[in-house]
């Protein structure tokens, strides 16, 4: 059985992957009250603590509209971390896989959907901060990117579906853009993706 230690293994994403995939992989979580990914010094000192094979990394700073007012944090979770987390493990030679996001595209230079060959163009501080993970990592990791993730329940956390459905419950008046498409993405299946991924 593989040994996978997850970043963000306790969030909205990484908590249903533990869920659905317990069965199939070891989990080490990398707990943010054990770890500060953005020190860099912590985060060598748990690698090299640990036995893996891989590493999935879904700690991010995941607030949009946050990111626009919060932008040095946005860029040290996102960028510093992922810097760091990759750094450490890379010099063990393991894998490593990092979650990033559709934000990458603005949607405003292509009318069809958007491809993994096409060319990211962030628009706002999250989507710029989650590509600049990306290219650090480029051609050393594996790149998955997943749009508005969503599960059946989770308390800690609305997603975006949650957040819908119960403002319709309560009568709520919905105030949306209207020239976006989007697809959200059911967890379970980013769960089963990740499980065939790393297989």
């Amino acid at each position: 059985m593989k040994n996978i230690i997850v970043s963000g293994s306790t969030g909205l994403v990484g908590s249903r992957i533990l869920e659905l995939l317990r069965e199939d992989f070891n989990f080490i979580p990398l707990l943010v009250n054990q770890v500060d990914i953005t020190k860099s010094k912590e985060v060598d000192e748990f690698i090299d603590s640990k036995d893996f094979d891989l590493f999935l990394h879904l700690a991010a700073y995941t607030n949009v509209n946050g990111a626009e007012l919060e932008k040095d944090i946005a860029y040290k979770v996102n960028v510093e971390g992922t810097k760091n987390v990759s750094s450490a493990v890379l010099k063990k030679n393991k894998e490593f896989i990092y979650m990033s996001t559709d934000f990458v595209f603005s949607g405003d230079d292509k009318e069809k959907s958007y491809t993994e060959d096409d060319k990211p163009n962030p628009s706002g501080v999250y989507a710029s901060s989650k590509y600049e993970g990306e290219k650090i990592v480029n051609k050393k990791a594996m790149i998955t990117r997943i749009s508005f993730p969503y599960r059946a329940r989770f308390e800690a956390k609305k997603d975006f579906v949650s957040s819908i459905k119960s403002m319709l419950e309560r009568g709520q008046e919905i105030h949306a853009v209207t020239d976006s498409i989007i697809t959200p993405t059911f967890i379970d299946d980013i769960a089963f993706s990740i499980k065939y991924l790393i297989n």
